[in-house]
């Protein structure tokens, strides 16, 4: 017998359409993080090596962790939000 893609545990068929919906949401928080990740690297990488400092720039290290974890309160406070 082949595996089944969803599983239901109960007789409503809108628990698929609830799990798809899950699903997208789940996939789309995946490439949203995977963006900003990306892209804060691509900017503090250099800046933590260093590369800025010739030219004068120099961010405190307590900026940068306040920098990073501006998205973590939403993740604490709503987590059943995907958007």
């Amino acid at each position: 017998m082949p595996p089944a893609d969803i599983v239901l545990i109960n007789n409503r068929l809108l628990d698929v359409v609830t799990a798809i919906d899950l699903s997208r949401r789940t996939f789309r928080r995946i490439r949203y993080n995977f963006v900003w990740a990306t892209m804060y690297n691509l900017l503090m990488i250099p800046i933590a090596m260093g590369m800025l400092v010739p030219i004068g720039f120099m961010v405190r290290a307590d900026i940068r962790a306040d920098i990073h974890s501006r998205d973590l309160p939403w993740s604490v406070s709503d987590p059943g939000s995907f958007h």
